[in-house]
């Protein structure tokens, strides 16, 4: 019998898709819309990928609001920093 480790932290993940609504809520969106192109931030010129394109990508929220991203290792396990688990 295996035993659990202790400093192991499982979290429940919840996979949905960002509607479009969303999509355009995202502050460099607003910023797009309403000023042109962020020129202070860390992309300068960039695009929008097509859903679906970069699908080892996750998106960690906190009480519904983006906090940290992270990439998909296996069909359960995200790969994140750990100041995006630890509080």
């Amino acid at each position: 019998m295996k035993k659990k480790n202790q400093n192991s932290r499982r979290e429940e993940l919840h996979w949905d898709e960002e509607s479009e609504e969303e999509r355009q809520d995202r502050p460099a969106m607003r910023q797009k819309r309403e000023h042109g192109p962020m020129m202070d931030g860390r992309v300068v010129g960039g695009s929008d990928s097509p859903a679906y394109m970069w699908t080892f990508l996750v998106g960690i929220r906190r009480n519904g609001v983006f906090y940290c991203s992270g990439t998909l290792i296996s069909a359960y396990l995200v790969l994140t920093a750990a100041h995006c688990v630890h509080e």
